[in-house]
């Protein structure tokens, strides 16, 4: 079962069960692997349409779990953009919020390439856990969101190439409304967990933004000479263009602004991958 809701209490001391959530297997599965010292680093990629705020409250103040959520201001009505983590962790809890519906695979790049990857390349994980809800997906009937099996076959991709192909990841089932839809997209997370090619592998490209099965990073050397370090949020911070393309559709503006504030958020925190 889903679990990424579970002990979520805003750190008191009352830990319940709640959003469908008994246990926290995500959360658990880091603090385990970390005590055991068969890891020092876990990352951990939460593309659920609702945030998990169980672990972001149970990793808030370790240093050695990087929680990164994209999600929908809606149940639980947590993760604001501004909560970066506490005490040493600080820097380490980073959350991009739409707010509204109908974010697709443009937008979701859009967040992998400018903020997700940089996260993963500056904190270094030694295993990457995602908690992979696919109600975010296209027919899933509470997200309102349109992904394709696509664009969560080249997320997991990127996220193994960024990290490196020796790194372990594990991708953990959270929500996911409508049974078809899990099918279809848990297929291509499986595709690229076996680097295996996609069904059409090729450049996407949708209202402008670039993108592609292979990787979510810049594919052309035009696009590569606009983004000299695909790895860097200084273009956010010296304000320049905020995208590849020169006109962009309504989600993509909402969604370039969500991005910027949560890198301004990171800023803020002195977050590595700022600098």
């Amino acid at each position: 079962p889903p679990g990424h809701h579970a002990a979520g209490n805003n750190r008191s001391d009352r830990y319940d069960a709640q959003g469908f959530c008994y246990f926290n297997n995500v959360a658990i599965a880091a603090k385990h692997v970390i005590a055991s010292g068969r890891v020092s680093r876990v990352f951990i990629m939460d593309w659920d349409i609702h945030h998990g705020n169980g672990i972001q409250d149970l990793t808030y103040d370790d240093k050695n779990i990087f929680y990164f959520s994209i999600h929908r201001g809606f149940y639980p009505f947590t993760g604001h953009y501004n909560e970066t983590g506490e005490g040493d962790a600080v820097g380490t809890n980073c959350n991009i919020i739409w707010d509204f519906g109908g974010m697709g695979n443009a937008e979701y790049a859009e967040a992998f390439r400018d903020l997700v990857l940089p996260a993963v390349m500056s904190f270094e994980p030694d295993l990457i856990l995602v908690s992979s809800g696919f109600d975010a997906a296209e027919g899933d009937f509470i997200g309102d969101c349109c992904l394709t099996p696509a664009i969560y076959y080249a997320m997991t991709n990127s996220l193994l190439a960024t990290a490196g192909r020796d790194i372990p990841i594990v991708v953990v089932l959270e929500g996911g409304y409508n049974l078809d839809v899990i099918a279809d997209c848990a297929e291509g997370i499986a595709l690229a967990l076996l680097d295996e090619p996609w069904k059409e592998d090729k450049t996407q490209y949708e209202s402008k933004t670039f993108w592609s099965t292979k990787s979510i990073l810049p594919v052309t050397s035009s696009q590569i000479l606009q983004h000299s370090n695909p790895f860097s949020l200084q273009r956010w911070l010296s304000k320049e263009p905020l995208s590849l393309s020169k006109k962009h559709t309504l989600q993509e503006e909402h969604a370039l602004w969500s991005i910027k504030r949560t890198a301004e958020a990171l800023r803020k925190a002195e977050c590595s991958i700022c600098k």
